[in-house]
Formats: structure tokens, C-alpha cells, sequence
């Protein structure tokens, strides 16, 4: 049976699986800051670092949806903590790229190792690839909704 918000038994069951892997998303991340004395938000940072060459602060700042004053003081943590140095841009000598150091890889390869470990207890080999598929799309999906939907979604949900 679906209802006028277009809700049905099987998505709203996806919704609360979804919900369910967002509560264990934010205990690793936590679990892995604190063992590596960081913030969470510092530990996205450095993730997204970790799949993005030439990583530019103002990529960082865009991609966290941070200011840049408050994405200097990120970059100042973690370089401070030795995680992630700045470089200079092979490009442009006006900017610097921001690159893990061996041990802001081993933050993220901790996480990165944590959830094939999950993956692989919890998927067979054979629907990896479609999972992934799955998962970009939803992703992709929430990008576009984001970006159309009218007003600041971001905005109206802060203070809530």
C-alpha cells in the first residue's frame, strides 16, 4: 500500500536500514577521531583527502560545506596533529594541495579497513559492484534533490 507521500512498507524499511548505517557511520567516525585525537569533521577531511589528488582547501571547504576561515582552522588541526600537510599546487604556485602524511593515511585506512571488513561479512562478492552502483545513484540522487529543491534545504533544517 502506498500513501500520498508516496511511502510504502519496503521504503520505509529502506529508510530505516539507511538510517540504521548512518547511526554506525557516526560511531566509527567517532570511535576513529577520538583514537586519533581529531574531531569527526577532521576525520571527513582527511577521508575526502584520501580520494581526492590535488586536494585544494577550497575543494575541502566545499566539499565539507565549511567556511574558509573555519577550513583554515580545520587544515591548521590536522597539520598540527600531523595528518595532513599542505603542498605546493604543481600548478598554480599562487595555492597549495593538501596531502595525507603516513599516519593521517593510517586514520583513514582505519576506517576504510573497518567498513570492508563489515562488506565483507554482511554482502557476497558477487553484489559488490551492484551495491556500489546502488549507492552512487542514491547519492547522486540526494545531490540532484539538493541542488533543485527550492530555497536552502540546508538552512531550513539548521537549528532543528
Amino acid at each position: 500500500m502506498q500513501t500520498t507521500d508516496g511511502a510504502t512498507p519496503d521504503l520505509d524499511a529502506l529508510v530505516a536500514a539507511y538510517s540504521a548505517l548512518q547511526r554506525q557511520n557516526v560511531r566509527i567516525t567517532t570511535m576513529a577521531a577520538e583514537h586519533f585525537s581529531i574531531g569527526p569533521t577532521d576525520l571527513r577531511a582527511l577521508m575526502y583527502a584520501a580520494w581526492n589528488v590535488h586536494l585544494t582547501p577550497k575543494q575541502l571547504a566545499d566539499s565539507l560545506e565549511l567556511t574558509t576561515g573555519a577550513t583554515t582552522s580545520l587544515i591548521d588541526r590536522v597539520d598540527r596533529a600531523g595528518l595532513l600537510e599542505r603542498r605546493p599546487h604543481p600548478t598554480d604556485r599562487r595555492s597549495v594541495t593538501l596531502e595525507l602524511t603516513d599516519l593521517g593515511r593510517e586514520a583513514v585506512d582505519f576506517v576504510t579497513q573497518t567498513y570492508r571488513a563489515a562488506f565483507v561479512d554482511a554482502l557476497p562478492a558477487s553484489d559488490h559492484v551492484a551495491i556500489a552502483r546502488a549507492l552512487r545513484l542514491i547519492a547522486g540522487s540526494l545531490e540532484t534533490i539538493l541542488t533543485t529543491a527550492p530555497g536552502d534545504v540546508r538552512a531550513e533544517g539548521e537549528g532543528s
